[in-house]
């Protein structure tokens, strides 16, 4: 069957962590010369751009507090405890 056009959803994108550059969604690159074109709605680019804005300033928000904090950006299980420990420190009540 063939056919002219693929559309995704936004839940798509979030189930993959809106991970464009590996896993699944990677594999739509397999269309960029294909006959079939890839379609997103307005709504969906929309939902996207919000996300990741979010996200965004979710991570930029997180790194400020670590370099207010003086601590290293890294995830490991060393520098959380680290985060919480001075953040429990310097806490304000």
């Amino acid at each position: 069957m063939d056919y002219g056009a693929i559309t995704i959803d936004t839940s798509i994108f979030e189930s993959n962590g809106l991970k464009l550059e590996s896993g699944l969604l990677k594999m739509l690159s397999q269309f960029k010369e294909s006959p079939a074109k890839l379609i997103l709605s307005d709504i969906i680019l929309r939902e996207l751009t919000n996300h990741i804005t979010k996200n965004t300033e979710t991570l930029k928000g997180r790194c400020l507090i670590l370099h207010l904090l003086g601590l290293p950006l890294g995830s490991d299980q060393d520098n959380r405890q680290l985060l919480l420990n001075n953040m429990a420190k310097k806490a304000i009540f």
